[in-house]
C-alpha cells in the first residue's frame, strides 16, 4: 500500500512507466498493490494546501498503472440526521455505536478548511499515459480510451477520522493515505480466505462490480452524492455505477471476502 503522490505531468511518461513496471512485477509475484488517489480532488498536480488549483486536472502517477488498485475517498453523509445512524451510547457487547451502514458521499472539504480555503478532496480523473485496460468495463465507466481512476474508495475524511496513537498522543488523521491501507487490510482478509495470493485485484473487483449490476452480491456501496471538484478545477460528479470520484464504490467487507470467487 502506497500513500505517496506525484502527478503524471510532473513525473513524465518515463517516470510513470517506471511505477507501472514495478506494479506489473508485483502482480506477477502475486502481490496486490493499493495506491492513494490523492488529496487535492481532480487537481492532482496541485498541493492540497493551495487555495486555488492552477495546474488543471491530473492524477497520481504512482497509481495510474493498470496493475495498481487506486483508492479514492468518501465521507459519512450523516450530518443531517446523526441520530438515524448513531446510538447515543456504545454497545456493551461490541463497543460499537453505529446502528448500521452509514450512507457515504465523496470526500470533499475543499474551500471549507478552518483558517483558509484549501483543496482537500479525493483524487480521480483520467490518465494521460495509460489506455483503458480491457477489464475496466461496467455501468458508468467512461467511454474514453484512457485509464480511469480511482478504482475503489473508502472513508477518508476527518469528519469520520482514523485514530492513531503516536509517541503517546492520540491523533485524528484522514485522506486517501488512510483509505489505501484500509483497503489493503481488507485484501489481506481476501488473501487469507482464498488461501493464496491474488496479484492484481482489479480484474476481479470489476468482475464483481459487473456481477452486482446484474443482480449479484452487493459487494460495493454505490456512491452517488458529491464530486471531487475543487476551487479552480471542475472535477467529476458521483453518479450511479462507476465514477471518477469514487470508482466502483466502497466495500462491504464481509461480502467482499465471502463472494470474492463468484
Amino acid at each position: 500500500t502506497n500513500s505517496f503522490g506525484v502527478c503524471e505531468a510532473d513525473e513524465g511518461t518515463a517516470g510513470t512507466q517506471f511505477w507501472n513496471s514495478l506494479w506489473q512485477q508485483a502482480a506477477a509475484e502475486g502481490i496486490t498493490v493499493f495506491v492513494a488517489a490523492g488529496d487535492s480532488g481532480a487537481a492532482g498536480c496541485d498541493s492540497a494546501s493551495e487555495s486555488t488549483a492552477t495546474l488543471g486536472k491530473g492524477v497520481n502517477a504512482i497509481g495510474s498503472s493498470p496493475y495498481s488498485v487506486t483508492v479514492g475517498g468518501t465521507q459519512f453523509n450523516d450530518a443531517a440526521s446523526p441520530g438515524q445512524y448513531w446510538s447515543s451510547s456504545n454497545s456493551s457487547t461490541t463497543m460499537g455505536s453505529a446502528l448500521g451502514y452509514i450512507p457515504e458521499m465523496i470526500w470533499n472539504t475543499s474551500g471549507s478548511v478552518a483558517g483558509g480555503s484549501e483543496l482537500w478532496a479525493g483524487g480521480g480523473g483520467a490518465s494521460i499515459v495509460f489506455s483503458k485496460p480491457s477489464w475496466q468495463t461496467g455501468n458508468g465507466v467512461p467511454a474514453a480510451a484512457a485509464r480511469a481512476v480511482p478504482d475503489v474508495s473508502m472513508t477518508a475524511s476527518t469528519h469520520d477520522a482514523f485514530l492513531i496513537e503516536m509517541n503517546g498522543s492520540l491523533l485524528a488523521v484522514g485522506g486517501t493515505s488512510a483509505a489505501s491501507p484500509s483497503w489493503a487490510s481488507l485484501m489481506a482478509l481476501v488473501v487469507q480466505h482464498a488461501a493464496g495470493p491474488q496479484g492484481n485485484a482489479n480484474p476481479n473487483l470489476y468482475a464483481l462490480f459487473r456481477l452486482q449490476s446484474a443482480g449479484g452480491a452487493a459487494v460495493f456501496h454505490d456512491i452517488t452524492v458529491g464530486s471531487n471538484s475543487v476551487p479552480g478545477v471542475t472535477g467529476f460528479p458521483a453518479g450511479p455505477g462507476y465514477d471518477q470520484a469514487s470508482g466502483i464504490g466502497s466495500p462491504d467487507a464481509l461480502l467482499l471476502v465471502q463472494h470474492w470467487t463468484d
